[in-house]
């Protein structure tokens, strides 16, 4: 766009803005509750690039200029207003963009309260002392009231509508890009309950103004939308407030307080004690829902990289386990079939761990479908038995598998068996992993109308501090019996989250040196 053109199109947005503001002031019969033209080109100066500052300042100062002499203010009046609204402009601009280097001033919590206390308001109190002089001089007005008036004004707008603008100008019309239609819906809901707050004056039987019930609602809206919709709520109290005031010719402000400054100085504080909480909770909302989209985000990729992983990984190592049964099959010495049977064992173990490493991450993606039948109980325990018993058998281990049906158990039961099978089996494996001797019992019964599905062993048994630890992802118990144990550390905490899945719980009792006993309790009305 061609720089003359450019310049009078801002020109002519900041025209506008200025006599609106004139006349909303006029409507409304208050001090000049919003100046919209600073905080407009406030936003343009902290976003714009440096080539385009000087067109910025240039069509704020003709626009504002055309303004007041439009309102019928004399021209020296006019031009002196404009010189402190440009000084106003460019102190903050400079102070957000050299200074505190802020584009978005809640981004958070600290970046908020710095565009407050040390750009916003400060500088505006010091220009608030050239129009104060300059109103008195030019107009009459006595000096502490054009100054209460300028301060109260010029800080409204400045809080309230330069992270309105910054906003429009970094994402862009229509709005909707960043707010979802139940947070309109939100928005709305606040702005009618203060216009109704507003409009009854005072609570009956009490001294307490209504419009002290805009912060709880302001904070509502900060926890309910976060940034963008406290931004465009809060840039739209002050104009409610002053509207309100006018059309239901109610004193928001103390009524005792006849003074023009006093009433100013009065609504500042109100307005700023209700703005900046409900903006600091938003920030503050914002940063906690990123930090927690972070997590989930992290938490999906090293899910989705972990499964990716174990399928790599699964594809060449059935290759290596399949010629090491080969190699253990065709070999016809001894020792060559000692070093087939060490291989199958290490790739067997590789390959459970894998495995393990797969369900976690389908347990983090939620991709384990529910798939209830109908089983035959007495059956399944005994399926379970003779896999406990080949298992100890390519181990080599002379260890006494026995099955134990309470009377009270069904003789079939509906369940989701894919996710019970594999509970089981990891307390089978462990059972058979940490003993040496003994038996290994599985049991069925019905406790208090749960179904209890156990498997108890003459192990290691863990300690307390083991009981404590033993769900822990990528712990290992360390001890009698557990050297060399190998293992992820995975298995129980995947079968934990499992037993979630099934509504149900899992319970450890344990001697240390004298065994354990890992029990699946569900709820039948689950299953």
């Amino acid at each position: 766009m061609k720089r003359p053109l450019r310049i009078g199109l801002i020109c002519t947005i900041v025209l506008a803005f200025s006599i609106a503001s004139h006349a909303f002031n006029a409507v409304t019969a208050q001090m000049p509750v919003i100046w919209l033209p600073n905080a407009l080109i406030i936003a343009g100066l902290v976003l714009t690039k440096r080539r385009y500052i000087p067109d910025l300042v240039l069509s704020h100062a003709i626009g504002v200029l055309l303004g007041h002499l439009l309102w019928g203010l004399s021209p020296l009046f006019s031009i002196g207003l404009m010189l402190v609204n440009a000084a106003e402009v460019a102190l903050i601009a400079i102070l957000m963009r050299r200074v505190l280097g802020m584009e978005w001033p809640h981004r958070t919590e600290r970046t908020y309260l710095r565009f407050v206390g040390l750009a916003a308001l400060p500088v505006v109190a010091v220009t608030s002392v050239a129009a104060g002089l300059l109103i008195h001089g030019m107009a009459g007005v006595e000096f502490w009231a054009a100054y209460d008036s300028w301060i109260v004004g010029s800080s409204l707008s400045t809080i309230g509508f330069v992270p309105l603008f910054l906003l429009l100008l970094r994402e862009g019309l229509p709005l909707h890009t960043r707010v979802q239609m139940w947070e309109v819906i939100v928005a709305v809901c606040v702005v009618a309950s203060t216009f109704l707050l507003l409009s009854g004056g005072v609570i009956p039987g009490s001294a307490i103004k209504t419009f002290h019930l805009v912060l709880p609602l302001l904070a509502i809206t900060a926890l309910a939308m976060g940034q963008t919709g406290t931004i465009v709520t809060t840039a739209c109290l002050a104009p409610v407030i002053a509207l309100v005031s006018s059309l239901s010719g109610n004193v928001i402000y103390d009524a005792e307080l006849v003074h023009e400054g006093q009433r100013a100085i009065a609504l500042g504080v109100f307005w700023c004690s209700a703005v900046i909480p409900s903006n600091l909770i938003s920030a503050m909302v914002d940063r906690l829902r990123m930090g927690e989209q972070t997590q989930r985000d992290i938490s999906a990729m090293k899910s989705k990289f972990m499964s990716s992983m174990s399928h790599e990984i699964r594809t060449p190592m059935n290759a290596i386990h399949g010629m090491f049964e080969l190699f253990h099959r065709a070999s016809q010495v001894d020792r060559h079939k000692l070093w087939a049977q060490a291989g199958l064992s290490a790739s067997r173990n590789l390959q459970s761990q894998v495995t393990q490493l797969l369900q976690m991450a389908r347990l983090d993606e939620y991709a384990m479908q529910a798939t209830e039948t109908e089983v035959n109980l007495a059956e399944t325990l005994a399926m379970w038995k003779t896999t406990t018993q080949a298992t100890l058998m390519v181990e080599g281990k002379t260890i006494d598998v026995a099955t134990t049906m309470s009377d009270t158990a069904p003789a079939a039961v509906v369940m989701d068996l894919s996710r019970v099978h594999q509970i089981m089996i990891n307390f089978l494996s462990n059972a058979v992993k940490f003993s040496t001797d003994g038996t290994i019992d599985i049991g069925a019964d019905m406790v208090k109308g749960d179904l209890h599905l156990s498997v108890t062993d003459q192990g290691a048994g863990l300690t307390e501090k083991d009981k404590r630890m033993v769900f822990s992802r990528y712990w290992r118990a360390e001890g009698q019996g557990s050297a060399g144990a190998g293992g992820t550390g995975l298995g129980l905490s995947i079968c934990r989250d499992l037993a979630d899945q099934l509504g149900g719980q899992i319970l450890i009792k344990s001697d240390y040196g004298r065994g354990s006993t890992f029990t699946l309790s569900m709820p039948l009305s689950k299953l």
